[in-house]
């Protein structure tokens, strides 16, 4: 037993005791205030300057990750971050205090739709960041850590968007010309990490990191509407297990199938793009499309309703609106989400190549889809179908004006053509040149003198052999028909007329040998003339009926955009995808087609 004496002498010897007792409670008292304060949203943290310093320069010395799902976010530009937080007096970027700005969020967003095509590897993911950013930590030490690796992945996107390196190289000109005119070196300017850093630090130092990001993004509408399928894609497919339609037999109108009713929960899942409203993402109350799905008797009958509603999305898709499910729209059942998530950032991207003001009045041709809408003020005026390049010829993508319109134009045969195509049938029919009113030219201009075909061994004419050209006299039978629009590149890919005006009868139409062919040749013709001084129908038609080639400058040059857009959003707002024809999108062969729930969608 302890006496009071012993309690007594205990205390007298002992007074510190009660100090550091007290002082332990303040410690614990002050904790959890901390946690208090942070939990309560209505009250600032403030960290001290020194201290957020401290823990930068920390993470500068002792480089961070964070690894989540199988993805990572290292440092991978250790001294231009340096440099940054240098720059900007060792303050934190993208966080205030404990909130994550609204910048980081839209930073976030550019990540995942760059990474989400999942073609290459790129130093970046949205995937970690979400995470931790979603553990709403309130320790300094984790908050300067994630500011740093956002920062080092800012660097990098920033040079990936300025040097337009989102878009991987296929090497996918067919129509090489050894002749080619190379840019000068000089003109071929690409950022350095160092003029990157440049440019960060000017925007940091001027509070301008919204506009510096918001830089990084294309304006056009039509990527903007693709951003909002990409998001639809990305929420509707996280909150439910997606189900591929099965392999299975041709099913008609009113015929009873086990499968119906998947077909009308997968019908469901295609049309609820049009719910998705990007001011207010996550107040959308989707149904849960494969949940609970309805195989009652009546539900597994294709009645009018449901063939109706097929035949939209099979127009949307690209094949023919039957109203039945064959081959291809089972195929069409069976492509995950994350495919749609894929294609659609793959041609978001494609974007990205074009300038950011496209035209007063501007020509897009959309091979992948075979047509070709004439821009007003932004304002589609005319449209019509095209064929294009048959896959071994393919029509490379490209930039460039017209400025002249060809009436009754000859045609000069390219020389990859005239070796894959000409020589082959001169050699078997003799009378083939005279049959399609093609001469034999040696020299150019008044020098130029016509050779008999009769006098060349045709046998001995080959790659290292073509000492002369041929040219097609003009004529409505000609291959470029009455119209051509010259386009100023080396590969003489260019818009024309043609004699084959059946071909566009057809579905498929990449069946040229790499130049354009149009539709409407008069029609957009007369639309390019408009506003020329001096220029009225009667007067066209006269040209035309003379048969003489003539040149008609334009009253301004107007752009002509040779894309390929797979995936595309149209006027009324619907997503809209093509087949791959020439292989540019590989989404079999490269990626990921099975998580589906990888990208989360940014608030």
């Amino acid at each position: 037993m302890v006496s009071r004496e012993n309690i007594n002498t205990t205390t007298q010897n002992g007074k510190a005791q009660p100090i550091l007792v007290t002082a332990i409670l303040m410690i614990m008292c002050m904790s959890v205030l901390v946690f208090a304060l942070a939990a309560n949203s209505n009250i600032t943290t403030i960290f001290p300057p020194g201290l957020i310093e401290k823990h930068l320069k920390h993470w500068i010395s002792n480089p961070p990750r964070i690894e989540y799902d199988q993805k990572t976010a290292k440092i991978y530009n250790l001294n231009n971050v340096m440099e940054i937080y240098q720059a900007a007096g060792y303050e934190m970027i993208w966080f205030n205090n404990l909130e994550f700005k609204s910048e980081g969020h839209k930073l976030i967003s550019l990540m995942r739709e760059a990474v989400a095509d999942d073609r290459y590897f790129y130093r970046y993911s949205d995937i970690p960041f979400k995470n931790e950013i979603n553990k709403h930590s309130v320790f300094i030490k984790d908050i300067t850590k994630l500011d740093m690796l956002v920062t080092d992945a800012f660097v990098s996107i920033v040079q990936d968007a300025l040097n337009n390196d989102f878009v991987p190289d296929l090497n996918n000109h067919d129509h090489h010309n050894s002749e080619a005119v190379q840019v000068p070196i000089e003109e071929q300017v690409r950022l350095t990490t160092d003029d990157v850093v440049a440019w960060i630090i000017k925007h940091v130092e001027a509070q301008q990191l919204l506009e510096a990001i918001d830089a990084l993004f294309p304006k056009h509408e039509g990527y903007l509407t693709m951003r909002k399928m990409f998001n639809h894609f990305i929420l509707v497919s996280s909150f439910q297990t997606w189900k591929p339609l099965p392999k299975g037999e041709l099913i008609k109108l009113h015929s009873e199938h086990k499968d119906i009713a998947l077909i009308r929960a997968q019908v469901n899942f295609l049309e609820a793009a049009s719910f998705y409203d990007e001011a207010n993402p996550t107040e959308i109350e989707y149904p849960n499309f494969f949940k609970d799905i309805d195989y009652s008797q009546s539900a597994k009958i294709l009645d009018e309703i449901l063939s109706e509603r097929i035949k939209i999305i099979q127009s949307q898709n690209g094949l023919e609106p039957t109203g039945e499910v064959g081959p291809k729209t089972r195929k069409l059942f069976q492509t995950p989400p994350q495919r749609f998530i894929r294609q659609i950032a793959l041609n978001m991207k494609r974007w990205r190549r074009l300038p950011e003001e496209l035209g007063r009045k501007h020509i897009m041709v959309n091979m992948a889809a075979f047509d070709l809408n004439l821009y007003e003020n932004s304002a589609s005026i005319m449209k019509m179908k095209v064929i294009v390049g048959r896959p071994n010829r393919r029509t490379p993508t490209l930039i460039d004006p017209i400025k002249t319109v060809v009436l009754n134009p000859t045609w000069t045969v390219p020389r990859r053509i005239a070796l894959l195509d000409i020589v082959p049938q001169a050699r078997r029919d003799p009378n083939y040149l005279s049959s399609h009113n093609i001469e034999i030219l040696k020299g150019y201009g008044e020098n130029a003198k016509v050779i008999d075909p009769t006098t060349i061994n045709w046998n001995s004419i080959g790659p290292n052999n073509l000492p002369f050209y041929f040219k097609q006299k003009s004529g409505y039978n000609s291959s470029l028909g009455l119209v051509k629009f010259a386009l100023p590149n080396d590969m003489a890919i260019y818009l024309h007329d043609t004699n084959h005006r059946e071909l566009f009868d057809r579905d498929y139409r990449a069946l040229s040998s790499g130049c354009v062919r149009v539709e409407k040749p008069l029609e957009l013709a007369q639309a390019l003339l408009d506003g020329k001084s001096n220029w009225s129908q009667q007067k066209f038609n006269n040209i035309i009926d003379t048969r003489k080639t003539t040149y008609v400058k334009l009253p301004e040059p107007v752009p002509v955009y040779l894309i390929y857009w797979t995936a595309y959003v149209d006027e009324q707002g619907k997503l809209q995808r093509r087949e791959d024809v020439y292989n540019w999108d590989r989404l079999q062969q490269i990626g990921n087609d099975v998580a589906v729930n990888d990208y989360s969608l940014a608030p």
